[in-house]
């Protein structure tokens, strides 16, 4: 199954955008936080994603092992200081890094956050700075 990017329609190596209808389409369970509070209408919105993008379009995927187990490593020994997790990285990405690089560059998380060792489920638990607010997790299928 190919996948088709957003910005032009054909597939490109590394984290792509997808539209809703695609991803509803494709996937068997489908588990969202929506998010709300965020003017997507307005200039300033869509100066500074379109800034955002540009700089991390055909980024290629994050594949470095090494990056996977600091990240592991700091999940499984959260209760010490041991393993200070993956090095913050802007030229490669994994799905969750991405959102969570996004989130930081728009100002709804602490931009100080280490988007590059987020995990999906941290960004089910993660909290936004106001006014951008996530619901809890729907189940859409």
């Amino acid at each position: 199954m190919s996948e088709v990017n957003l910005d032009d329609d054909e597939f490109q190596p590394g984290v792509q955008m997808q539209s809703m209808s695609y991803v509803f389409n494709t996937r068997k369970h489908l588990h969202i936080r929506r998010l709300s509070g965020v003017d997507v209408e307005s200039e300033e919105f869509k100066d500074k994603f379109g800034l955002i993008h540009a700089q991390v379009q055909n980024k290629p995927y994050d594949c470095d092992y090494c990056d996977w187990l600091a990240t592991g490593l700091k999940r499984i020994f959260s209760c010490c200081k041991c393993c200070p997790g993956a090095k913050k990285r802007y030229e490669k990405f994994w799905c969750s890094a991405l959102v969570g690089y996004f989130y930081a560059k728009m100002e709804w998380i602490d931009k100080d956050t280490n988007w590059t060792d987020l995990t999906p489920a941290d960004l089910s638990k993660i909290k936004t700075n106001a006014p951008a607010k996530l619901t809890d997790i729907e189940i859409l299928k």
